[in-house]
């Protein structure tokens, strides 16, 4: 393109130093001196080419800057979506690297990621955020993302909005709280006891051979919480044993590592006793264990 630009500009110059001939040069001139002021023209003809067409490519040039520049912006305002999975923290970007996967999230890899989240159901795509819908990029699989590096790397509200190019008010008081309860609803409707068979079979050899109708390992957790301040409240969450308001509930595992068993919460001044009786947990196991 630049040099049929060359060529039109050359031939208009052409045109015009004819147009120069015939009005300016007089009849009288003798033909040595019209040698003189035709070679004169010619090199300043040159020069004017020479002129011209570095002027021609310098613009050219500068046009093809302003263009790519141009056109980099209008990639970027067109694709929002991919701007966030390129700069900043997507599931997407992990999805050949299972280290990063299993590092941010506690799963074995983006698969695994995918296979967790669809046991959600469909009903995660009608769900009510507590404000408003999250931007555009933050898709429901990178909201899930998010929410499982808040809960596995403890990262803070802050972090994560940095992280993800979101505010810190979507992370705080929407995305997260929005998804923990729907996981919860969702995921509390699932039967995780494990039957006795399943049990025996994914029990480590040396364990079994001592314990061999062991069903369920149970220990009882706290967590801690802001002080109610309801002086009834007070005493019910107040724990004895961490000396401050906790709510208590009691976590069972199978020998081989599963989860398999978890209470309501109570008050902290519950004792695991009572949260063991509460729970029916003798109920889910046979009668000759206890």
């Amino acid at each position: 393109m630049l040099f049929v630009k060359i060529i039109f500009l050359r031939m208009t110059i052409l045109h015009m130093r004819k147009q120069v001939e015939k009005e300016n040069i007089a009849p009288e001139i003798q033909s040595e001196d019209m040698e003189n002021v035709f070679y004169d023209q010619d090199d300043l003809n040159i020069e004017m080419d020479i002129f011209v067409v570095e002027e021609c490519m310098g613009k050219s040039f500068q046009d093809a800057s302003v263009q790519t520049e141009i056109q980099c912006a209008v990639e970027y305002n067109s694709n929002q979506t991919q701007t966030a999975s390129t700069y900043f923290m997507c599931i997407y970007n992990f999805e050949h690297d299972n280290d990063a996967v299993h590092f941010y999230t506690g799963l074995e890899s983006f698969q695994k990621v995918q296979l967790v989240f669809n046991s959600l159901g469909e009903s995660i795509k009608d769900m009510k955020y507590i404000y408003r819908k999250p931007p555009p990029y933050m898709t429901l699989l990178n909201q899930f993302f998010l929410c499982l590096i808040y809960l596995c790397q403890k990262k803070t509200h802050f972090e994560l909005s940095r992280m993800f190019n979101v505010t810190l008010r979507d992370v705080r008081n929407n995305i997260t709280v929005t998804w923990i309860k729907v996981m919860s609803l969702q995921w509390r409707e699932i039967n995780i006891w494990a039957s006795k068979e399943l049990v025996q079979f994914y029990a480590p050899t040396d364990f079994y051979k001592k314990f061999p109708l062991t069903r369920v390992i149970i220990d009882g957790t706290e967590i801690p919480i802001n002080k109610p301040a309801l002086p009834l409240a007070q005493q019910a969450t107040f724990s004895q044993y961490k000396n401050k308001n906790t709510v208590k509930l009691v976590i069972g595992m199978t020998p081989g590592g599963l989860v398999s068993f978890i209470t309501p919460t109570y008050g902290g001044s519950a004792s695991d006793r009572q949260i063991i009786d509460r729970s029916n947990l003798a109920s889910k196991c046979d009668l000759e264990i206890l």
